[in-house]
């Protein structure tokens, strides 16, 4: 039995997405943001992308041919992943940086590109809205806080990178300790898979029948 990822259905097909799915997708998103600050701008910009490849895509509905969905897809989704790396880059470049090659890396997310052909496919724009809004919102509900967890136990600091925005607070110290490592894109993978199995084990003995 394959569990689904819990909060993250009808991201690529209504009651139809498996676990797997929904792990690669967050897979780069979890990997470049190390700490509270840059999880939640990544989150952000997943969230933005999400509802502006949807609406986009919904307004033009079915007026493009089906053997161009795909490419219209990728360049919605392209063009608008591009003018938001654009946009924080003028905003606050240091933390563009710090974004690195996962900022552009939206542009081809699974969830990004399949919730786009969902609203390509006929969605109306209040529909596709709705539904991008939920999807950025589940899934920020997974890369804020192992983004936390992985700043407080790589560095025993909170806001460790609060220099990247003007205006931030300083570092708030909260544990005696740090372990570096843990900071690492590999452990945040590590941590994503086992905060997966256990959410959907949970899950699973809640189901009816189990």
């Amino acid at each position: 039995m394959i569990h689904r990822l819990p909060g993250m259905d009808r991201i690529a097909r209504p009651d139809q997405v498996l676990l797997p799915v929904g792990l690669l997708a967050l897979c780069p998103l979890v990997a470049g943001a190390p700490t509270l600050l840059t999880a939640t701008w990544i989150a952000l910009c997943f969230l933005a992308s999400l509802i502006l490849v949807s609406v986009t895509l919904a307004g033009l509905g079915r007026s493009v041919a089906a053997e161009f969905r795909v490419l219209m897809t990728l360049l919605v989704s392209g063009i608008w992943v591009t003018l938001l790396d654009l946009a924080l880059q003028a905003a606050a470049y240091p933390l563009s940086l710090a974004l690195d090659i996962y900022l552009p890396l939206l542009a081809a997310n699974s969830l990004v590109l399949t919730a786009g052909e969902q609203s390509l496919r006929g969605s109306g724009c209040a529909d596709s809205l709705r539904r991008a809004i939920r999807q950025g919102v589940h899934a920020a509900c997974w890369i804020i806080p192992i983004g936390l967890l992985r700043e407080m136990l790589g560095t025993g600091h909170i806001l460790s990178d609060s220099g990247l925005m003007p205006g931030l607070p300083g570092p708030v110290h909260v544990l005696p300790v740090e372990i570096p490592a843990l900071a690492s894109p590999s452990w945040a993978l590590l941590i994503l898979a086992l905060v997966a199995a256990a959410a959907g084990s949970m899950v699973a003995r809640s189901a009816p029948g189990t």
